[in-house]
C-alpha cells in the first residue's frame, strides 16, 4: 500500500540527516516551491545530488514533483474565480458574484495556506513575497518583500553573509579553524534552533539547569506572543495585561516575562482562555510548548 506522509520542509531536511538517501521514499513532493527559503534552498540542493549520486541501496529512482503556482491568466477558461496574491484582507471576498461575473479577490499570500476560498479556480502571483531575512550585522531577522526567485536556477549566497555565518558557528565551537564539524556541532544540528541559541541550550544542560533555559528558547524560536490589537480600546486592555506579565517577572526582562508566560499558561486549567484573557496568542504558545518538549527529549538522548 502507498503511505503519504505530511511534513513541513524542515522535518523532511532533518528526516535527510538520519537519512541522506531518502530510502524510504520514493517520490517527493515539494508544494510552494516558489517561495524561497533557506530550508527549502538546502533541500534543492541534496535533491538535486542524489539525482547525480544514485545510491547502491535505493530499488528504484527517486522521482521529484515541483509544485509553484502558475503566472498565466486565461481570458477563454471555464467560469470561476481568480486569486491573485499581492504583498491586506477583505471580508467580503467570502461573498458570491453575482450571475455571469467573475470575482476577482486581491489578497496576500496567506490565502495560499490560511484561507479555503469557494470558487477560487485561477491564480495568479504576483512574483514577490514578504520574507523572514536574517540580517548578520544588526544580529535580527528583519521581514523584507523579495522577488521570488525562478528554479531550479538558485542564487548564489553572498560571500559576505557565508564568511559571517562561518564565523558564527566558530564561535560556538560548531566547526574548527579548517571548517570541518566538530562534535559539537554534531549534536547542534539535531536541535531546531539558531547555533547560538542551540549553543546555550547544550552548555545549559551540562550545567544541569536547562530547565530554566528550555521554555525560553522554545518561546525565543516560535513568532510574536503578544497580541497587539489596533482598536484604541481594546489596545490598552492588551498593553495592561502585557504589563502585569512582566511585573510577575521582576519588570526588567524580557526573557523572564516570556519565562512566565510560558510557565503560567502551562499550568492554567485552560490555556487557550488564559491567551485569551491575557491578549497572547494561543498558537504561537501551543507550538512553544510542542518545541520544548522536543528540546527536552534531545537533551535527554543528549546526556545518555
Amino acid at each position: 500500500e502507498t503511505a503519504i506522509k505530511y511534513m513541513t520542509d524542515g522535518c523532511l531536511l532533518k528526516h535527510i540527516l538520519g537519512d541522506p538517501n531518502l530510502n524510504k521514499f520514493s517520490v517527493i513532493i515539494l508544494d510552494e516551491a516558489h517561495e524561497r527559503t533557506l530550508t527549502t534552498d538546502i533541500l534543492f540542493g541534496l535533491l538535486k545530488k542524489l539525482f547525480q549520486e544514485k545510491s547502491p541501496n535505493r530499488k528504484e529512482h527517486l522521482k521529484v514533483v515541483i509544485v509553484k503556482v502558475t503566472m498565466d491568466i486565461h481570458l477563454n477558461e471555464m467560469a470561476g474565480d481568480i486569486l491573485v496574491f499581492l504583498t491586506d484582507q477583505q471580508r467580503r471576498i467570502f461573498l458570491p458574484p453575482p450571475p455571469g461575473i467573475r470575482k476577482c479577490v486581491i489578497s496576500t499570500n496567506i490565502s495560499a495556506t490560511s484561507l479555503t476560498i469557494d470558487g477560487i479556480r485561477y491564480v495568479v502571483d504576483g512574483g514577490f513575497v514578504k520574507q523572514l531575512n536574517h540580517n548578520p550585522r544588526l544580529g535580527l531577522d528583519i521581514l523584507e518583500v523579495v522577488p521570488i526567485s525562478k528554479f531550479p536556477y538558485l542564487d548564489p549566497p553572498n560571500e559576505r553573509l557565508i564568511l559571517e555565518a562561518l564565523k558564527q558557528l566558530y564561535q560556538c565551537d560548531a566547526i574548527d579553524r579548517n571548517g570541518h564539524v566538530t562534535r559539537l556541532g554534531l549534536s547542534m544540528v539535531e536541535f531546531p534552533l539558531p547555533p547560538h541559541l542551540t549553543c546555550a541550550v547544550i552548555k545549559a544542560a551540562s550545567l544541569d539547569c536547562e530547565d530554566l533555559l528550555l521554555p525560553i528558547a522554545a518561546m525565543l524560536s516560535v513568532e510574536n506572543v503578544f497580541i497587539r490589537p489596533v482598536d484604541p480600546e481594546y489596545q490598552k486592555e492588551a498593553e495592561q495585561r502585557h504589563r502585569e506579565l512582566a511585573a510577575k517577572a521582576g519588570g526588567f526582562n524580557d526573557f523572564a516575562t516570556l519565562a512566565v508566560i510560558f510557565e503560567q499558561c502551562k499550568s492554567s486549567g485552560a490555556p487557550a482562555s488564559w491567551c485569551q484573557k491575557h491578549w497572547i496568542h494561543w498558537r504561537c504558545l501551543f507550538s512553544a510548548f510542542r518545541v520544548e518538549a522536543q528540546l527536552r527529549e534531545l537533551i535527554r538522548k543528549l546526556k545518555q
